[in-house]
Formats: structure tokens, sequence, C-alpha cells
């Protein structure tokens, strides 16, 4: 430095070196002696941190004679404090718990990382062992071999599963290993974790939500399957292998010309392009083959994409409606049939609607009758058929045949009279029951022209009423007081199988499907007892091969001039096919429900029209809770007011 102070002066670094004087005046005038660290700059531009230490000697009168001093390089010593408070500053703010053992596994450190997630506090955790976090949930062989490692090989990695101080269970993932001195001798264990909670929770909800997705496309009756752009398979569900005989392993990769008839397989691709293309929703009746031959499907198809919004596959789930489609066929038939024996009966013959009295339709002897078109007659009141001065009359009789026909499921037979468009008055007989088309209640008055009640009228009639019982489409019997029968049509000898000399003198109890008999009792005691005029009811036949027929039965009384009853008139339409419809589809809702319900998130279906609700699945309890929103969706509001509320996504109609 030279042999002046103020030489050594030029090399203290020139931010400390006004201190340096400082604390050297006050060991010169204050008599005060000083240590301090300060850098020194060294020739060679090196800066070194010193620690310098110094006093002043006096004479008897307070004369400085001279100051002794040290000056000791203590750079490496600073800056192995400096790596040091690094390591510890590192330690305590870290994101991970850490945490220090002697050799005998007692704790000796831990950071506030490790009392954030185990609850014990560095004082309640130091001097105690690691067992306090031991859950129970692991064996001893995993400890053993955790021991075993870290004092051999130096380093365990591994999930563990502890428990914290609140007695709750956590998971972590940590690595254990030894830290030793110079001579590879063993000081320390030191532990560095994760929690991962979260984590595994997340995984073991994705593997239940996995499994039940599995559970859910391979338990359902529905076709489900999965295709590429380039209309290859990726997946097809349980059901699908066992239609079409083939295994997932084995349809990966192949497209539709592989599996299906050519015809087929075209309409399969021309429809996946149409989604690939408009990147919508959509439904289509699709045809399959299967073991029995062609069964007809609604498969609704959507596009599946990518976080980059590309679509990279197609999925579709298909039902099978063939059953439906044959009872649509059958109902059409049916009802085809109803409008030949409608449109052909000799008797004047309205439809109206049950609540409003309003005429819907009439056939052609109803315009013979009345002189009037099917369009004039149309429209309007049943009570504007009748003259002016039994209009109350004629609507007071209405209300009253429609509520004995919806209660009592009679048949009223009245006489009155109809005015027709030239002013001139009919009296007509009007036998008044309630039916149903497509599902609808109607009113049908079946009106007769009893103005000529001369022998031979009543031989035309009567023949009538014999063409009529002969060629109906539906079975009818005639059936004395004593339940046998006298008189049945072709139809009813079709429907149960027997002729015609087979069925006459049988008795109806031996037809009848038991379970069936005391409803059927119950409704002939009370129109014998004057009642009930006429009755109906769903009932069984048994068939002369065994089998039973459904058949939706009418039953009407034949009476003397006393009132008496004479005999009964049956008309049995045969719905078997109906009721194996309904019960399918009955099925197959049971099973749309349970699979909608099970999805976590809200199903619902509205109207595309009114937008009213007509469906909204059980989670919207769960995410919504039982307030408004989900009342008002169940009493069918408008989705338009719902979704203000909550939040809800538009849809077409089902989403």
């Amino acid at each position: 430095f030279g042999a002046t102070y103020e030489a050594f002066l030029n090399f203290v670094h020139p931010d400390d070196r006004e201190c340096v004087i400082k604390s050297v005046n006050n060991a010169l005038y204050e008599k005060i002696p000083y240590s301090l660290e300060h850098r020194i700059v060294l020739p060679n531009g090196l800066q070194r941190i010193v620690q310098e230490q110094g006093k002043v000697t006096f004479d008897e009168k307070n004369q400085p004679i001279r100051m002794i001093g040290t000056v000791q390089d203590i750079t490496e010593r600073k800056q192995a404090e400096d790596k040091i408070r690094k390591l510890s500053t590192a330690v305590e703010q870290s994101p991970s718990l850490v945490m220090i053992t002697n050799t005998q596994g007692n704790i000796e450190y831990v950071n506030p990382k490790f009392t954030q997630i185990t609850g014990y506090t560095a004082e309640e955790a130091v001097g105690q062992n690691p067992r306090i976090m031991k859950s129970g949930q692991h064996p001893p062989e995993f400890y053993q071999a955790l021991w075993r490692t870290i004092t051999s090989s130096g380093e365990w990695r591994s999930e563990f599963h502890n428990q914290k101080k609140n007695g709750s269970l956590y998971w972590e993932f940590a690595s254990v290993s030894a830290i030793k001195d110079k001579e590879d001798n063993i000081t320390h264990f030191i532990k560095v974790g994760e929690d991962i909670t979260v984590r595994k929770q997340t995984e073991e909800a994705l593997r239940d939500s996995q499994e039940q997705l599995h559970a859910i496309l391979n338990n359902s009756t529905a076709l489900i399957f999965l295709k590429d752009v380039a209309g290859c398979y990726l997946f097809i569900n349980k059901y699908c292998e066992e239609l079409f005989h083939i295994s997932n392993e084995q349809i990966r990769g192949q497209t539709d010309y592989d599996v299906f008839p050519k015809e087929i397989a075209d309409a399969f691709t021309l429809n996946d392009q149409k989604i690939i293309t408009s990147q919508s929703v959509l439904e289509y009746e699709e045809v399959a083959p299967h073991d029995d031959g062609l069964h007809t499907y609604i498969s609704i198809k959507f596009p599946l994409s990518n976080a980059k919004g590309e679509i990279y596959a197609v999925c579709g789930i298909a039902t099978d409606i063939s059953e439906r489609k044959r009872a649509e066929k059958a109902l059409q038939e049916s009802e085809e049939r109803f409008r030949a024996l409608f449109e052909g009966a000799p008797d004047a013959i309205f439809l109206a609607e049950p609540e409003t009295g309003e005429i819907i339709d009439a056939n052609p002897a109803a315009s013979q009758l009345l002189l009037k078109s099917r369009e004039e007659m149309i429209g309007l009141h049943y009570s504007q058929l009748h003259p002016p001065r039994t209009k109350q009359l004629a609507t007071e009789n209405f209300a009253k045949h429609y509520q004995q026909a919806r209660d009592k499921k009679q048949t009223t037979l009245v006489q009155t009279t109809v005015v027709r468009s030239d002013g001139s008055e009919i009296p007509v007989e009007i036998l008044a029951h309630l039916i149903h088309i497509q599902g609808k209640a109607v009113l049908q008055g079946v009106f007769r022209d009893i103005s000529e009640r001369a022998e031979e009228k009543l031989q035309q009639s009567e023949e009538r009423f014999r063409r009529i019982f002969e060629q109906a489409p539906i079975g009818m019997a005639l059936v004395n007081l004593g339940h046998r029968y006298i008189k049945v049509n072709a139809a009813f000898c079709q429907m149960l199988g027997y002729t015609n000399q087979e069925l006459v003198g049988q008795k109806v109890t031996d037809m009848t499907y038991p379970e069936d008999m005391p409803q059927n009792n119950n409704l002939l005691k009370q129109a014998l007892d004057g009642k009930i005029s006429s009755y109906q009811m769903e009932k069984r036949y048994i068939k002369k091969d065994g089998n039973l027929v459904w058949s939706n039965l009418t039953v009407s009384f034949f009476h003397d001039d006393s009132g008496k009853p004479l005999y009964l008139l049956g008309m049995s339409e045969d719905i078997t096919q109906r009721k194996q419809a309904e019960e399918a589809l009955k099925h197959s809702q049971q099973r749309y429900e349970t699979l909608v319900h099970s999805i976590d998130g809200i199903v619902w279906e509205a109207d595309a029209k009114t937008l009213q609700f007509t469906f909204v699945s059980k989670q919207a309890e769960r995410f919504l809770g039982d307030g408004p929103a989900t009342r008002s969706a169940r009493a069918g509001e408008g989705r338009r007011g719902w979704g203000k509320r909550e939040g809800a996504g538009r849809g077409h109609s089902l989403t």
C-alpha cells in the first residue's frame, strides 16, 4: 500500500473511503477503537473485502503516540456467507417442502412450505421423527426400501401419502437424499417434496370419468362410433361389435366400404362428409344390415375439433327405430282403414272437438243428410246442425255426451232433429262416443235418418249394418247375456285365429286373458245394473295358437222397447303392435334418461319454435340448485328467461 496512511487510503474503494476516514478520526480524537469491513481496489483492478481494526495509544498528556491496526482479507469468507445466505433464502422461500434430519432421522430443520402443507410449525416439528406424518397408507416394506436406498445409493424418489397435523391426508412427491461431508460420511438427510394432492384428485376424477364413460358407451343399446376425417374407424362401442360381429381392434383403420355393402357405405360416407362440411350437428335416418335383415336408425352425427378448432373426427350415435317405423306403418294402415270406413259409411258421421264442439270433419253421407258440402260443415259448432229452437238443448246434450264418453266411457244414443240447408228438418238418431285419432281425443257422432221406419227401410238398414258388421276392418261380435258369441265377423276371426264356426257358441271368458277378467266383469256388471250404457277397455284375448293379442274393446248394448238389454255388441281393434311399440319406446326412453342423467353437465330439450322447455336433466339441480331457474325449466318456461338468469347456452332442439 505504501508507507503512508494517505497511500493506504488511495486503495480504499471510493464509496467506502469516507467511512474509513471517520473511523480513524474517531480513534484519534474520541479515543474509540474501531473495527469495520470495507473494500479495497488492487492495482490490477480486482476488488477485495477486508476487515480493518485499529486503536490509538496516547501519552500522559493525551497526545497520540502511535496507531496500531490490522487489515485482514475476508473476501472468500464473505463470498461463502453470501452464498449461504442465498441458499437459505431460496430454501425459506422455496415453493417445495424442505425437511432436514440427522442420521437418526430426527428433524432439525423445516421451511415455511412444510408448515403450510403439513400444519406443523417449525417449533413443533424440530426434534420430532418424520413418522408424525405417517398415514398408515404405506406398508413397512415401503419405508425399509427408502432407508436402504438413501443409505446406499443416496437418493429416493417416490410418492408419499402422508397425514397432516389435522388428520387429513395429502399426496406428496418427494426426493430424499443424503448429505455427506468431505470424507463422504453421511451427516444429514434432506427431503424436498411437492404437494400433488390436487393432481392426484384430478387424475382419480379423470380415471373415474373415463370408467363411467366407458361403462356408458359399452352398456348403451345405441350404436356409438368414431371416425376420422378420412372415414377410418377410430372406435365402436360393444353394441356395435355384437351387431356387426367385428371387434374394435379389427375395425380400427377400416372404412365403411370394408364393412358394409357399397350402397350403404356410400350413404354413410355422404352423410359424414356433410357433417365435416357444415361443421354442425345433423340428424339422419340411415339403414344398416343386421342378421335378420335391414334395420332403420336415427343417427345423430357431430364433428369433434381439437384445441385449434380443426375437425379431426366425426362421432355418431344411432338408435334403432325399426319397431317404431313398423308401428307407424301399422298406425297409418289402421288410419287408412278407418278413413275408408268413414268415407264409405252409409250413415252421416261427424267428428268434433270435444272441448269446443267445433266440427272438424264430416263424411259424404253427412253432406247428403244436410245438403251441405264438407267445406261448409267444417268449422260449424255442433249446435248449428240443429234447428235454432233446439240450439240450447243441443249444446247441453253435446256437453253431456262428451262427459259420459270421457268419464264413464259410455256410448250415448239419442233422438233429435237436424236442419238441412233448404230449411227442412229431419229426425235422426245419434250414436255418440269418444275415439282417438293419432293420439288425440275426438267425439264421433253417427247420425241416422229415422224419418221412415217402413219395413223396407228397416231391412235396408239392417242390411247396411250387416255389411258394415261383416266387412268392418276391426273385429266385431254379438254376445248374448249368457256371455256366448252369437255372431262374429271375419276380422274378429282373423284376429283370434278361429273360424266362424269355432267361435260361435264359445264363451267370452274362454277367450279372455284371466288377468283382464276382473275389470271386464266389473264394467259388465255396471252396464247390466244400468249405471253405464257402454264401456271401453284394453284387454287381451287368447288366440287359438295360445299367443296373446291386445285389443281396444268398446262394448255397447242393444235393448228391447222396455229398455231391457238383449245382447252386447263388442268392437275390438287389434293394438298389439302399438302396445309392443309403446313398451319398446318406454324402455328406450328409460335408457335414454339414464344416460342423460349421468352426464356431467346440464342436458335440456326445448321446442325449436316456442323455445319452451320440454326436458331438463337432474344435473340442473346440482349445477343451478333447486332455485327459480330449475323450477321454471321444469314448468316449461321459455329457455330465453332461464338463459338470461343462468347463462345457459343456445340450442336447437337438444343440447
